[in-house]
């Protein structure tokens, strides 16, 4: 628990309560900072109630100043603590308490046994930046988020000639682990665990590519992940529709697979949505990711930093 003192106010930062005031407050700091949330007190008690979710608070009293959150993911590139969101009400900012914030996160992650930590942060919010770069953090490659909101369930049919999408099973382990250089075990592994989902498309018997999904609640959405995708060949050029007669080898792959990742989604009723980091070097799943319905949010810069003793 850490006291801080600035121009005569008592602050108390701590770790979230699981009280609707508490909840109540993190809906209020939202409300003025971000305004992305769209859940209830009620739904943000039950989400940080859920294992691998975190939060904690800056109090002035019963009033919550600011937050920060943060969730564990696993992947094919490992574990790893992901610090999502910090917000500090504009009356309560350039105190240092952002900096604050994220220190106990980044505790709390290694804490928790993880060894690395990352954040994204819009390239235009320098205070935010600076939060984590004096705990750490170093900036990383630039990316696009790209967000797909589930609007409808129905189904959407399959392209002629594009390459064949289906789930992975844990007997597929040693497909997907030869696209990345993945240890099999390690895959099936994966595979297997609660929220989460890989991809394969395959074009007359030949494996073209995977995308791995993974599935995250976070205070403002639960969606999946695009978390990696990986494409080569393209299905029969010979049966491709000539309004999609551009999209082809690797390109094609990946709208596939782009495609695939929304209808599995869709699929599952209480998911709001898909999202997509694309770094803007990688144009296949930048273009495909586009092209299935994905709207541009913003440019972010990655932060990351490895979580020691």
């Amino acid at each position: 628990m850490a006291i801080v003192y600035r121009k005569g106010t008592r602050l108390e930062i701590r770790p979230f309560a699981g009280t609707l005031r508490d909840a109540q407050g993190l809906v209020e700091v939202d409300g003025e900072t971000f305004q992305q949330c769209h859940y209830t007190p009620d739904q943000l008690v039950e989400r940080l109630s859920e294992p691998g979710q975190w939060a904690a608070v800056v109090v002035e009293g019963t009033n919550v100043a600011g937050f920060v959150s943060a969730f564990a993911t696993n992947s094919l590139d490992g574990r790893r603590w992901e610090v999502d969101e910090l917000a500090v009400r504009p009356a309560y900012q350039g105190r240092g308490l952002g900096t604050r914030l994220v220190a106990l996160a980044v505790e709390q992650g290694a804490k928790a046994g993880l060894t690395r930590a990352r954040a994204l942060v819009a390239t235009g919010n320098l205070a935010s930046q600076r939060a984590f770069e004096n705990n750490g953090f170093r900036v990383g490659k630039r990316v696009d988020l790209l967000l797909y909101e589930i609007g409808g369930r129905v189904p959407r049919p399959q392209v002629a000639g594009a390459p064949a999408v289906r789930e992975a099973s844990p007997s597929d382990a040693a497909a997907v682990a030869s696209l990345g250089g993945y240890a099999p075990g390690k895959v099936a592994r994966l595979i297997a665990e609660p929220g989460h989902v890989y991809l394969l498309a395959a074009g007359s018997e030949t494996l073209l590519g995977c995308a791995e999904l993974i599935e995250v609640h976070t205070l403002q959405y639960r969606g999946f992940w695009l978390e990696s995708m990986r494409a080569g060949g393209g299905g029969d050029r010979a049966s491709v529709p000539e309004a999609d007669a551009g999209w082809s080898g690797p390109a094609r792959t990946a709208k596939a697979l782009a495609s695939g990742a929304l209808e599995v989604a869709k699929r599952r009723a209480d998911l709001d949505l898909v999202g997509h980091l694309a770094s803007p070097a990688d144009r296949d799943a930048y273009a495909a990711c586009v092209s299935e319905g994905f709207r541009l949010m913003g440019a972010y810069h990655v932060l990351v930093r490895d979580l020691g003793p």
